[in-house]
């Protein structure tokens, strides 16, 4: 005997296990980005490059008049400059100092930008600094929703994210009107987390989930039954928890009414 289907309910309480799981993925993204920055591998070869790239800047800051040498008997030195790159010459050690916009000509700020621009170590560096940024972005943003979107979901029988056990929701498969299988939450990671992570390098991974949440929100008001795109696509929905208990009971009575006659 087919289940009983179970109709659709209000569009809140999906919506709110919606900002719950997001709300969770934004902490713990920031949580994980901060411990991978941390790695001492990590920080040092970002510190590299990030060194050899203001070094080049403070060259042609020098060169355009943009900034100035002070050395290190300056009393400002270790106090107000104390976080400035040091170099050495023939006289010392010195930072360089950026002179104040008003003393600066139009002309020296657009041969300094030129300049930089046109430098290909310059260039190599920022790439790889902004390469380091997104593996960081990446892992954070895919290693936490992995946990919190796959791995919790797929190994509890009610498909519970934290985000639905709190707001007492149930994903269920739009067919078969009970839980939804492993390969549909394995196609709802794919298509809420993956799919999504290709355009970090383009996006910060925050704005991605306000995308998302932004697109979830206009389906679930447009539609009011609590339904995504990606539950249409994978042919699954939020059901109330109370909802889903009672129709596994009364499939259980009808299927032994069923059996006896």
């Amino acid at each position: 005997m087919e289940n009983k289907k179970i109709e659709n309910i209000d569009y809140i309480p999906a919506f709110l296990s919606h900002i719950i799981d997001l709300s969770l993925i934004f902490l713990g993204y920031f949580l994980l980005f901060f411990l991978i920055s941390k790695i001492p591998n990590v920080s040092n070869l970002y510190s590299k490059h990030q060194i050899e790239a203001v070094s080049i800047q403070d060259k042609y800051k020098l060169e355009n008049n943009i900034g100035y040498k002070i050395y290190s008997d300056d009393k400002e030195y270790d106090g107000k400059y104390k976080d400035y790159l040091k170099h050495t010459d023939e006289i010392g050690e010195y930072k360089v100092i950026n002179y104040d916009s008003a003393n600066i000509s139009k002309e020296d700020a657009t041969n300094y930008q030129t300049e930089l621009n046109n430098d290909s170590n310059y260039r190599n560096e920022r790439f790889l600094l902004a390469l380091i940024e997104y593996e960081i972005r990446i892992i954070s943003f895919v290693g936490i929703s992995f946990i919190l979107i796959l791995i919790i979901p797929i190994f509890n029988k009610k498909r519970y994210t934290i985000g639905r056990l709190a707001s007492k929701t149930i994903l269920i498969s739009q067919k078969k009107q009970f839980a939804a299988s492993r390969w549909q939450i394995l196609g709802r990671f794919f298509l809420a987390i993956i799919v999504p992570s290709l355009l970090a390098i383009y996006l910060n991974p925050i704005l991605i989930l306000f995308i998302v949440l932004a697109i979830d929100v206009i389906t679930m008001l447009y539609k009011k039954n609590g339904r995504t795109i990606i539950d249409y696509l994978t042919k699954t929905k939020i059901i109330n928890g109370a909802s889903y208990i009672t129709n596994k009971i009364e499939t259980k009575q009808q299927n032994n009414l069923g059996g006896k006659q």
